[in-house]
């Protein structure tokens, strides 16, 4: 059975979900069902003989990869980055668009957004009825493909290039590319439904 199997996907805290957060602003208010936030799907993490994080991680082949993230994106627990199936019909507008070393992965429908919310650090979960990633520190909200649009978040979510190596998939989990520019509207697509994090109020 592939590494992929969602069966051997494990859930996350959504009380963990803002260790090691600071600042003074309050917590953002969240909205959505508890389900929606704590059963993150994630790749267990590293076994005997993979690689740690800083080195490039083997996250399996090309089409196991876009299998797996088609719908919702998985946490890849030693890449610390959620890996992003991307919609043919969004590749051309995002070649064009993002940094150059994102490209390898564009190209076989593949992106991967590092988990650090740029705004304090926080881990970004990924958000079921909206379809974006959401954080549930300051309310800051993303795309799908990492653009930002609500919060106090100073750019879009960092990347990590995806390198081929035959069929195989390489997150470069040690390279950090900052996210699109405030403003960047690329893929102007809506959210597919309701939040699951709320701006604090102030």
């Amino acid at each position: 059975m592939s590494r992929w199997s969602r069966r051997r996907f494990l859930g996350t805290s959504a009380a963990a979900l803002c260790a090691g957060c600071t600042g003074s602003d309050e917590p953002a208010v969240l909205s959505g069902s508890s389900r929606e936030l704590a059963e993150t799907p994630t790749i267990p993490p590293p076994g005997p003989g993979l690689l740690p994080f800083g080195q490039p991680i083997d996250v399996g082949s090309i089409d196991d990869g876009r299998d797996a993230a088609d719908g919702s994106p998985l946490f890849v627990a030693e890449a610390r980055a959620w890996l992003v199936a991307v919609d043919p019909a969004d590749v051309e507008a995002l070649l064009a668009d993002l940094d150059d070393r994102l490209h390898d992965g564009l190209r076989v429908g593949l992106l991967a957004l590092s988990q650090r919310c740029p705004h304090l650090g926080c881990r970004v979960p990924f958000c079921e009825s909206s379809g974006w990633f959401e954080c549930p520190c300051h309310g800051s909200r993303y795309t799908l493909h990492g653009e930002h649009r609500a919060g106090p978040g100073p750019r879009g979510m960092d990347a990590h290039p995806i390198l081929i190596d035959a069929d195989r998939v390489l997150v470069d989990a040690g390279t950090v590319i900052d996210g699109p520019a405030l403003g960047s509207v690329v893929v102007d697509r809506p959210a597919a439904g309701p939040h699951c994090v709320e701006p604090a109020e102030r």
